[in-house]
Order: C-alpha cells, then structure tokens, then sequence
C-alpha cells in the first residue's frame, strides 16, 4: 500500500470514533430507568411490594437524580470555567456514569451471598471512578487544565455523596469516597499524561488539544483542529490550472485542476475545497465553475480552509491575463494502464489521466507538474493536468515517483500533448449543465453534485462529467460513457473529503448505478441545449505560500494519533486495575 493510500485508510479510520451524542432526554430516561431497576434489585430489603418500592426510592435519590441534576448542570459549569460540554454528551457521560454505579452496586449483591455487605462500600467506590471517568472525558473534549475540569467532573459523585446522607451517616464512607476519588482521578489523570506525550514530542503540539478538536469536530467546526494544523503545516507553491469559456464579454464557464489535495476529512483544512472554490468563482463571474484533482497527495492537504484565497487568487489572475480564441478537437492516447484524454485550446492545452478499470488513487505532485514541464518544452503553452480519480476497487495505488505507472503516465501524457499539437484551432462551441441531486454526503455526493460540461469542435463532440465525491466504484465510468453519444468523454470526480467522515466512500456505493446514470443522460441532454459558440483559454499560474501538511506529515499524523486510540485502551485498564487494587487495599484500612 502507497503512503497516500495508508494515509487515506488511516486518517478515515479515526474517523470511526466520532459519532454524535443522542438526545439529552434518552440518555436521561435510559439513566433512570436504569437506576430504578438497580433500586428494585439491589438497594431492597425485601421482597414486599413496599420494600421493593423503597428500594426503586433508594435507586433513584442515589443514581437516577444525580445523573438528571449533573447532566443538566456540567454544560454550564464546564463554560463558566472556560470549557465547552454540549448537554447531549453531558446526558450520555451521565448515563454511563450510571452503569458504572449499577454495576458496581450488583457485583456488591454478587458478593452478599459469600456473606459480604458491602453495598454502600461498593457504591462510594463507584463515585470515585465516576469521577475519574468524567474528569478524563471533560480533559479530552472540555478543557485540559485539572482545576477547571475537576469541578464539573465531580459533580455526578457530589450529588450521589448527598443524597447517600439521607440513608447513612457514617463518616467512613465519605473518607472512602474521598480516598477513591483521590485514587482513580491521579490513575486517570496519568492516562492524560500518555495522550499528551506522543504528539507532543512527535510534532510539538499538545495531544490533549489535537484530540479535544478532533472529537469536538462536529460540534464546534473546523477551528480547534485547524489551528492545531498551522502549528505543524509548511509553506509551498503549487500550480492551478485554469480553462475559461467566454461568450462575448462574458464568462460563460469556468474549469480549474488545482494541485491542492481536497483533505484530510470532513470539512477539515480542504476537505470541501471543490465547493469552496466553485462558490467563490461562480459569485465572482456569475458563471458554472467545475473542480477537478489535480496532481496532489495528502502531504498537499490545506492546514485551513483560509489558505483557498491563495489558490482563487491564482485561478482570478489567470482569468484576467487570459487570451482567448479557439480549441482542437480531442484525442486519446494510451500507455501501459495510463489513458489520457487530451484538448488543446487557446494558450495551451487539457490533459486527464485515467487508470480505469484498474484501482487508482492519487497522483504524486512532481508527476503532474513534470507533465506541465514537458508541454511547455514541446511549445504546448500551458498544460492543464488533471487526475480522473476514477475506479476505486481492492487495495487502491497512489502514481508515485520512480514506479512503472508514474513513467507510462508520463510518457503518455508526452505522447498526447504531441498529438494535440498536430491539431488546429478552430472555433468552440459548449454547453454546461448542472444539477445538486438529492443525495449526501452520506451516500458519496459533495455539495456541487454533477456537472457536464460539452466541448463541440468541427463537428466531433467531448463530454467531461464531474462528479463531486472521491473516486467511484468500478464500473460506473464505463457504463455512463457507453450511453453518451459523444466521440470522447471521461468522467471525474473532485476527490472532495467532505464525504469520507465515515470511512472510504466512493461514488456508486451508496446510490445505484441506474439512478446517477439516469442523471448524467438527463444533464447530457440539457448541456446539448446549452451549445453555443465561445471562446477559450488556458492558463497556469503557481499560487504562493499555500500553506499545507507538508511531506508526510499527514501520514505520520494519522498514525501516531491511531496508535495512541489503539494503545491508550489497554493502558487505561491497566490503570483502572491497578486503581481499583489500590482502593480496595486502602477500604480495608480505614
């Protein structure tokens, strides 16, 4: 597996970890009616109606109410202090809280049979763990400072030590809630101290901050994590591609490949910059803007979503220095598992790789930019690259340098731009249609969903279908260009992150064949409509200081925050093992 693939695995598998809190309202029934349950079994004297009754009291005053009461409470102690707790995660920390007391308090009516009465013992002992747990969980996503997470942290036990006094009164128990708290909170305290160093020493950003951002992501945006980015991105340049179509003093279309990677996830950094972009350039000259991939890898993914006005800046300033004129009619070319569909315009000329029906992933920046370098030599003006993206099945390849695909990509990149060359300019006609659809980005679709664009020259007819998602299933290419009647085509997709918070999720997965089909046929036909004669032009510029991850860091990234996820589980039972031993040594004591 390339590292642009492991990458790409790596950073959507941390992705299984965030998930969102259920209503406050469930978590809160399910913490009571559980709490009740425990009261009738375990807390009873007896086994009358009333005894079981005072039992489900005794259940509810010791587990159900302080899991409502810290539930409802946290959010706004955890903000007074500087913190952030939605009350959804507040409800559900709660609830878990209240399992841990349960199963406590069972265990206890286990041990009764041996002639142990330990129940109360059993429930102090659980205070103290159901502090340390919520103190881990309020330092991880709340606030890393130990004061300002501690009080909304012992909340839960607070209330459940109070509403204990109303059944016993010695003060033995609340010294032993107070030598567990003490116990576990130093146990769990030193879990934070793994999740920290890591990172810390690794990339010198604070652990605890990456992974309260990371788990916050769809609560609080794109902010926490991005900054932590920053910290650890490195400045480069990178050439965007632009292709414009003109109508008079008008730009009618607009096609742009920049070597910019669409990532890491979601939102984060560039994770939507196909839509960010075509908004942009769409609001600007009041025409239909279509994303490409460019040549680019993870190592390329923005630190921010603010570093995309470097790249609009570029494709702006191509537009303005634009010549425009006529285009060529397209041609195929072939080399080893490489096919390249190429057209040349006005000021150079359009080249898109493909490695359907065999699996590809990305292409590594220095390929695409020596294929923009080798047209410049042949006197080809400017080279407008781009990566279909475009057949996702087994283990997915990235083109790096140095292996057998990144050469026939190269030569054959070569060997259309020469015979693109042998083709003369004559006059344009295109037509553009679009279409958002229904779906999300659940079912593979980003927010531009497909967009046709037709290039009409002397008579033969090119169709560029963009699809906005990363990759699509085998297949689905060759079926939607089989029911176009055009001369040549290719189908693309964006490679646009915003649909991979679940995983890898590729177009065709989630939607049948048939239906995008039946949509691209349906936009083939309004984009035929929509012929008429333009005029165009090509033009590369590099965009400056594009601050992005930089070469492997993304990798490394992903890794060491897996490995942390994957390690910290049994490190933490350790703990919690250990803490245990050390409270049950120290109950016997006292």
């Amino acid at each position: 597996m390339t590292e642009s693939s492991s990458y790409a695995s790596k950073s959507e598998s941390l992705t299984k970890y965030l998930f969102k809190a259920p209503y406050w309202p469930l978590s809160l029934a399910i913490s009571v009616g559980f709490s009740l349950i425990v009261g009738a079994g375990v807390l009873r004297t007896g086994s009358s109606f009333s005894l079981i009754l005072d039992g489900v009291y005794r259940g509810f005053l010791l587990i159900g109410l302080p899991a409502i009461l810290s539930s409802l409470l946290t959010p706004y102690v955890a903000e007074a202090l500087g913190g952030n707790m939605t009350i959804n995660r507040s409800a559900l920390l709660s609830l878990f809280s209240s399992l841990i007391i349960g199963l406590f308090m069972v265990f206890a009516l286990f041990l009764q049979y041996f002639g142990y009465q330990l129940i109360y013992d059993s429930f102090v002992m659980s205070l103290g763990v159901v502090f340390a747990l919520r103190f881990l969980v309020l330092v991880a996503i709340s606030d890393r400072r130990v004061i300002n997470s501690s009080v909304p942290a012992f909340l839960m036990s607070f209330f459940g030590a109070i509403f204990l006094f109303l059944f016993v009164k010695e003060l033995q128990y609340y010294l032993e809630l107070l030598i567990s708290s003490i116990i576990f909170g130093s146990a769990f305290y030193l879990i934070t101290f793994y999740m920290d160093a890591p990172l810390r020493k690794a990339f010198g950003i604070n652990g605890l901050d990456f992974l309260k951002g990371f788990i916050n992501y769809q609560n609080s945006g794109v902010k926490e994590l991005e900054k932590i980015f920053d910290e650890i991105g490195e400045e480069v340049k990178a050439p965007i591609g632009t292709i414009a179509f003109k109508k008079g003093e008008e730009i009618k279309a607009v096609i742009v490949s920049p070597s910019i990677h669409p990532g890491p996830v979601g939102e984060l950094g560039g994770g939507n910059l196909p839509y960010t972009l075509a908004r942009e350039i769409e609001n600007k000259f009041n025409c239909t803007a279509l994303i490409a991939h460019g040549a680019a890898t993870h190592d390329f993914n923005l630190v921010s979503s603010k570093e995309t006005s470097k790249i609009l800046d570029a494709v702006y300033g191509s537009i303005e220095s634009m010549e425009f004129g006529g285009g060529s009619e397209s041609i195929r070319e072939k080399e080893g598992d490489v096919k390249i569909l190429s057209q040349r315009f006005e000021g150079g000329l359009l080249n898109i790789s493909t490695l359907a029906p065999n699996p590809s992933e990305d292409i590594a920046f220095p390929i695409g930019y020596s294929t923009i370098l080798n047209a410049r030599l042949k006197g080809a003006g400017d080279l407008v690259f781009m990566d279909a993206h475009n057949c996702y099945w087994e283990e997915l390849k990235g083109v790096y340098p140095g292996s057998p695909t990144s050469f026939d990509l190269i030569d054959a990149s070569a060997k259309a731009t020469d015979k693109a060359l042998e083709k003369e300019l004559d006059g344009v006609k295109v037509g553009v249609s679009t279409s958002k659809l229904d779906f999300s980005w659940e079912e593979g679709f980003g927010d531009l969903g497909i967009r046709v664009v037709l290039v009409e020259v002397k008579d033969q007819l090119t169709a560029y279908v963009f699809m906005d998602g990363n990759n699509m299933e085998k297949g689905l290419r060759e079926r939607i260009l089989n029911v176009l009647p055009v001369d040549h085509g290719e189908v693309l997709t964006t490679d646009n992150h915003v649909v991979n918070m679940k995983g890898d999720n590729p177009v065709g997965r989630n939607v049948e064949f048939d239906e995008i089909v039946r949509e691209v046929e349906f936009l083939f036909k309004e984009a035929k409509e929509d012929l008429e004669p333009v005029e165009a032009g090509v033009d590369t510029r590099m965009a400056e200081d594009i601050e992005v991850f930089g070469s492997d860091m993304a990798a490394q990234l992903a890794s060491t925050a897996n490995a942390i996820i994957a390690m910290g589980g049994g490190l933490a039972l350790a703990f919690i093992v250990s803490a245990l031993a050390l409270s049950v040594l120290a109950f016997l004591l006292a």
